[in-house]
């Protein structure tokens, strides 16, 4: 197997700014690939909501005494770029 090569931080097509998120995701993708056999994750949707329940486990149990916290609505988060970046 090929060793895995750094994915560029930037396109010459594309000025958006999401393109260096969007490259990042064939990491992930490639450990989906490669590990279906032995983990069962068969998608990105499937791996992500699995690592990010992993996170809020992990911060749940550091600043909240292990239990959940709060539900928050989608909209009630911050939306945008914070002020002065």
């Amino acid at each position: 197997m090929p060793s895995p090569q750094p994915c560029s931080t930037s396109s010459p097509s594309s000025p958006s700014s999401a393109w260096p998120r969007l490259r990042r995701l064939s990491r992930p993708r490639g450990a989906i690939m490669h590990t279906i056999p032995y983990e069962g994750v068969r998608s990105l949707s499937q791996f992500l909501s699995g690592a990010a329940m992993k996170e809020v486990e992990r911060l749940e149990a550091k600043y909240n005494n292990g239990k959940p916290f709060p539900p928050v609505g989608a909209r009630e988060l911050p939306q945008g770029r914070p002020m002065g970046e």
